[in-house]
């Protein structure tokens, strides 16, 4: 899949952290992740070193978001920092 820069340079921290906690929550480890989210959303997306720190807070019960529902009933995860 070919991303264009656009795309990797439109994602937000929160957006990654979410990307990060589904890779979590498929049970890969925190190079895999960072290889499945680089190779979708765009070289150095994110570093191996970051999603460590990450999946270290996930791995402590650090989830730290929330769920948000919209007016078209559309669920939103919503991070609270």
């Amino acid at each position: 899949m070919n991303v264009d820069r656009e795309t990797e340079m439109n994602l937000s921290r929160r957006e990654i952290r979410v990307l990060l906690l589904h890779e979590f929550f498929l049970g890969h480890k925190t190079t895999e992740a960072t290889n499945n989210i680089c190779r979708t959303m765009g070289q150095d997306i994110i570093s191996t070193r970051t999603a460590q720190r990450w999946f270290n807070r996930f791995n402590n019960g650090n989830l730290n978001w929330t769920i948000h529902v919209t007016l078209e009933d559309q669920s939103k995860w919503i991070w609270t920092d």
